[in-house]
């Protein structure tokens, strides 16, 4: 039986290569690539590691909701919560939320210029 979460799998891979997600997941490039042609299911954490290295839910993968962002990055949900809770941040935000949701930048981009406005803020620990 061939895994349903493969034309999903590929549907959020975007432009990476199977052999960078296999580096990143610490995985070989011929597992990568039964994963995408639905020939082998990824094990439990692996399948956690995927989701949070392409920033897509578990759900979606496993087609348990039609959201690919449904639950699926942490730091996604704190952005969404500046915007909600910060009126200064909440245009700019708004913005920003549009442009990942069209695909005008990258998840990855805006979540690292997250991270460093972020550490910027944050008082140096002793």
């Amino acid at each position: 039986m061939a895994w349903t979460g493969a034309s999903r799998l590929r549907s959020v891979l975007g432009r990476r290569t199977q052999q960078s997600l296999a580096t990143a997941l610490g995985v070989n490039q011929g597992t990568v690539s039964k994963w995408l042609s639905g020939h082998r299911t990824p094990d439990i954490e692996t399948l956690m590691r995927l989701c949070l290295e392409l920033g897509v839910s578990a759900d979606y993968l496993l087609g348990l909701a039609d959201d690919p962002l449904l639950r699926a990055h942490p730091e996604t949900d704190e952005i969404r919560e500046d915007a909600t809770n910060d009126a200064l941040l909440r245009p700019a935000i708004a913005v920003l939320l549009s442009l990942l949701d069209s695909g005008v930048i990258a998840k990855e981009d805006l979540l690292e210029a997250y991270r460093r406005r972020d550490a910027a803020t944050k008082p140096p620990s002793r």
